[in-house]
């Protein structure tokens, strides 16, 4: 999303503040309380691949294997919206929330005869700042006037950071001896994304200043063009043998591993476009933040 669309939003909505209410309603805001429910993206594609291509390893390779990797828990979050009377019903919302998820996990395998012990560490920690500047339309039931229906609909913005780690290590014991490799991969990357939003609920009057919120909403926003920090460091008997180190851009492939034929899903940085005649599919790395999110608040009119 680039920095003139956000400042046309911005723009916008500092001309109905500059104008100012042209009806009775008055300014008010609402705290809720949102229970959400996210679709999945690259990232849970990557992580599920990983489980499975462990369990094809350790089926090819009969072995004891423990553990696995998690998703991110991004779960229910709080958010506060100012809602600015425009024309009578007519209003501009401003709204704000935080999102955020970790998901960690380890994988242990021991190869049959413990000839052989791997450990893969990998970590995910996603936090994203929402931003929703739209329109909403309110009207009063007839029969009860204290409860009111709205609608609203608008722009989805999101600033997302998106830290990885993965730490791998490989023990090989033959001949009485040990033999290790291992490797630490660690990116940061941040990204923005400009998406939509739509929403119905409905408000009961519950005293002159302070009504209940009830709603249902559904986001729609993927977010890619992710870049920041990478170091990749890789290890053989605890020596530092290679080390990337720069910015990199976060892409998502599917690629064979451990000379399988099967294609397993890969979300990873590259300090360049990876260019490999194994890989398909290749495209930069998406985080899908479209979510459906049932919401119970309280509004304070002003």
């Amino acid at each position: 999303m680039s920095i003139k669309k956000i400042a046309v939003i911005l723009a916008v909505a500092l001309l109905f503040l500059i104008v100012g209410p042209l009806s009775a309603e008055k300014i008010s805001l609402k705290l809720s309380f949102n229970l959400n429910s996210y679709t999945e993206g690259d990232m849970e594609e990557w992580i599920r691949g990983n489980n499975s291509l462990w369990q094809d390893y350790s089926a090819e390779f009969p072995g004891s294997l423990s553990g696995q990797f998690l998703n991110p828990e991004y779960g229910s979050n709080f958010e506060i919206e100012l809602r600015i009377p425009v024309f009578k019903g007519l209003a501009v919302n401003l709204a704000g929330s935080r999102t955020s998820g970790t998901g960690e996990g380890t994988v242990n395998y021991v190869r049959e005869g413990e000839t052989q012990e791997e450990t893969q560490y990998l970590l995910n920690d996603v936090s994203a700042l929402n931003l929703k500047i739209g329109f909403s339309y309110r009207f009063a039931i007839p029969p009860i006037p204290a409860l009111h229906v709205f609608g609203n609909v608008g722009r989805h913005l999101l600033y997302i950071d998106y830290d990885v780690t993965e730490k791998y290590e490989a023990i090989f014991r033959k001949f009485n001896q040990e033999f290790s490799f291992s490797y630490e991969r660690e990116n940061a990357f941040n990204s923005d994304a400009l998406g939509f939003y739509a929403g119905l609920g409905i408000e009961y009057d519950v005293v002159k200043y302070v009504a209940i919120v009830a709603e249902v909403e559904k986001i729609w926003s993927k977010v890619d063009g992710f870049k920041g920090s990478h170091l990749y460091q890789i290890f053989q008997e605890d020596a530092l043998i290679d080390e990337e180190n720069g910015k990199a851009t976060l892409y998502y492939y599917e690629s064979t591993r451990f000379d399988s034929p099967t294609y397993y899903p890969v979300l990873t940085g590259h300090l360049e476009r990876p260019e490999n005649a194994d890989f398909k599919n290749l495209r930069q790395g998406e985080l899908n933040f479209s979510r459906f999110s049932v919401k119970l608040g309280v509004r304070f009119k002003f």
